[in-house]
């Protein structure tokens, strides 16, 4: 899990964490309250947190695909070994 430290997170009513600590009408009542600069500025800096989980993300799964090719590579070879010793 990627580790991401973002100023004010709790502030942020996009951030998950700030959503599920609270019930639906306050939230509701904090984004109807929050100015568009402020809104913008939460907006982005969710962006921002989303871009950097995408980008472990998919490192991962890169790193994933190698693996299977190399394990898909040697269980090949191995198939040809048995079938050549019988």
């Amino acid at each position: 899990m990627p580790k991401l430290t973002l100023p004010a997170k709790d502030r942020n009513v996009f951030f998950f964490g700030a959503i599920v600590r609270t019930d639906e009408k306050t939230f509701i009542e904090r984004i109807k309250k929050t100015e568009a600069k402020e809104f913008d500025d939460m907006v982005l800096s969710e962006t921002y947190a989303l871009a950097g989980i995408a980008q472990q993300k998919f490192l991962r799964i890169k790193y994933s695909h190698h693996l299977l090719l190399v394990a898909i590579a040697f269980w090949s070879v191995m198939q040809l070994l048995i079938m050549f010793q019988k």
